[in-house]
């Protein structure tokens, strides 16, 4: 009896051998399986990388862009402005010398008055309808 129990025993440890081998053997499987996939992986992380690499480039431009567009609305903005008040100063001074608090220091102002307010009256609201 003996002899069979040291056979049984042996037995079961020699199937334990066996079953961890053979778990041992699969998790070699699964590395082999995934290394084999690591060149694909690689692959596919360098396209992700070269199209975060131009996404970053066209961030860039288009920041730069931007930065151009943004700098040339403020300069017409100032423009505007300036043609703005230069435009009431004109207006205000036509206006002057229609209401003859200026007067006409020689026929060439004369002229000019003569032409801003044909002008005016070319482009006020009520002379289109």
């Amino acid at each position: 009896m003996t002899l069979f129990f040291v056979d049984y025993f042996s037995v079961q440890l020699q199937e334990d051998r066996v079953r961890t081998m053979e778990e041992k053997l699969e998790l070699a499987d699964q590395k082999v399986a995934q290394l084999s996939k690591l060149p694909e992986v690689q692959h596919e992380l360098s396209q992700v990388q070269e199209r975060h690499g131009t996404a970053e480039d066209r961030i860039q431009r288009l920041e730069s862009q931007l930065d151009e567009k943004s700098t040339e609305v403020a300069k017409l903005q100032q423009r505007l402005r300036i043609n703005e008040e230069h435009n009431s100063r004109l207006s205000s001074t036509v206006d002057k010398l229609l209401q003859g608090k200026i007067k006409f220091t020689n026929s060439f102002t004369y002229f000019w008055v003569y032409s801003i307010c044909s002008y005016r009256v070319q482009r006020s609201p009520s002379s289109s309808s």
